[in-house]
């Protein structure tokens, strides 16, 4: 219990934060619906083959979205939260300018690939010119996170969302559904959500200095960077070689059951950690080690019971995927090992939550770095001796692996921690980078 929950009944101030945490939640789930959205009806219009296309072509959007949140978007929820009036404006403006900045750089090396000539890269050429829009349409999200106005953010998700199925509708009306055309439709999605996201942010990009903003900010982003390229690339390198090795459809049916399955779980971890976060951060601030212990034991032991109940769910979904989904029961096979991966990824995010609130940046890049070290070779390994089915559990290995140097690393920082409270050094940020994290202002400490 904290001291507010002492009292006959919660204070203004923090019945406004538990809003603006319940607003900002809110636009995390539905930007993740709208990125499911686009997924699930991709992959039913296309069937696993022509589907296996569109996810590697649209892998290379989310990749660059995700690297360049690492320095943009997560750095404008820490640094520009703080800055007011002309100096906040002259960063969101810089920030946009280095999202373009980014996007164009993204839209050559695109480009490159596309012209080496891999077949499964043979669709990227017509996502490569929407890249810019993307990254400014997502530095625009997060500029109006970092106001903590979700609302706003939200709009330029719905508007990007209802140009992209209104587009795809008509696709469908003129029987003209292939990788490309819905590509393209998702481009036009993000493009319109740029302008709204510049109209509604009343910035002009093209007057930012992207320089000014690395200088100002590379103090931060620098192992956000590392963490969010590894993050974000092993789980899609993995995919890259299924469809590479083993087939368009094998890709196709694989990410589409891992839309189903394990991406409702990584939507799930992302918000509860907007809302334990801010809580391990003040604890550690505290030197409170009790509290953090008692709060990722008890996680712990949720989180292992609600993976106990994915698996006894196997079945069920077996049977779902051949009843609504008929082009994909052959992949029914899959759904086990990817309920595991996402058992073993909830398990390990109460450790992952405790090492961005201690603020020990080095030690989650060093659980991504353990993950990835095993997950690119025991894919390899599955996919080469059993298929599609083996690559599926290789990346159960992975993910293993990763929960286990989650749990090293969360204990190394505990270790850390104790030792600065015992010696009186500053127990917040003693011997690591600052990890970003949701100001305490958008989320309620359910401590």
């Amino acid at each position: 219990m904290t001291e507010q929950d002492t009292t006959f009944g919660p204070s203004a101030p923090v019945i406004g934060r538990r809003k603006r945490a319940l607003a900002g939640l809110a636009d995390q789930a539905f930007n993740a619906g709208a990125n499911a959205t686009n997924g699930l009806v991709a992959g039913i219009l296309l069937g696993p083959s022509s589907y296996g296309r569109y996810v590697a072509a649209i892998g290379v959007a989310f990749i660059t979205v995700a690297v360049a949140r690492a320095f943009i978007g997560e750095v404008l929820l820490t640094h520009t939260a703080r800055a007011r009036g002309e100096a906040y404006q002259k960063q969101i403006q810089d920030a946009s300018a280095t999202a373009l900045g980014v996007g164009a750089v993204a839209v050559v090396l695109a480009g490159a690939v596309w012209m080496i000539g891999f077949d499964l890269m043979s669709d990227l050429l017509w996502l490569a010119p929407f890249l810019p829009a993307a990254l400014l349409s997502d530095a625009g999200r997060y500029a109006f996170l970092s106001q903590r106005r979700p609302q706003r953010s939200m709009a330029i998700t719905g508007v990007a969302l209802l140009v992209q199925l209104g587009v795809v509708v008509g696709l469908a009306s003129a029987g003209a559904i292939r990788p490309a055309t819905l590509l393209v439709a998702w481009g036009l999605g993000v493009v319109v959500g740029a302008v709204v996201a510049v109209s509604l942010l009343s910035v002009n990009p093209f007057r930012g200095r992207p320089r000014r903003w690395t200088t100002d900010t590379g103090h931060l982003s620098g192992w956000f960077m590392a963490s969010a390229v590894l993050g974000q690339t092993q789980n899609w390198v993995a995919l890259y070689f299924v469809g590479g090795f083993l087939g368009h459809a094998e890709l196709g049916g694989l990410r589409m059951l891992q839309m189903l399955v394990l991406m409702p779980v990584q939507n799930l971890i992302w918000a509860l950690a907007g809302m334990i976060v801010p809580g391990y951060s003040h604890f550690a601030h505290d030197g409170d080690l009790r509290r953090i212990r008692r709060r990722t034991g008890g996680l712990v032991v949720i989180f292992g019971v609600v993976t106990l109940g994915l698996v006894a769910l196997v079945p069920a979904g077996e049977w779902l995927v051949a009843r609504w989904l008929p082009e994909y029961a052959d992949f029914d096979v899959l759904i086990m090992p990817i309920a595991l991966q996402a058992g073993l990824y909830l398990l390990q995010s109460p450790f992952n939550a405790a090492l961005r609130g201690m603020q020990r940046a080095k030690y989650a890049f060093v659980q991504y770095a353990v993950f990835t070290a095993v997950i690119l070779p025991a894919s390899l390994i599955g996919a080469v001796t059993n298929g599609i089915a083996g690559a599926a559990y290789g990346m159960v290995v992975g993910a293993a692996a990763g929960c286990v140097a989650a749990y090293v690393c969360y204990h190394r920082a505990m270790r850390d921690l104790q030792w600065a409270v015992d010696t009186g050094e500053p127990a917040a940020t003693n011997g690591g980078v600052p990890v970003p994290a949701k100001p305490d202002e958008t989320a309620p400490d359910f401590s």
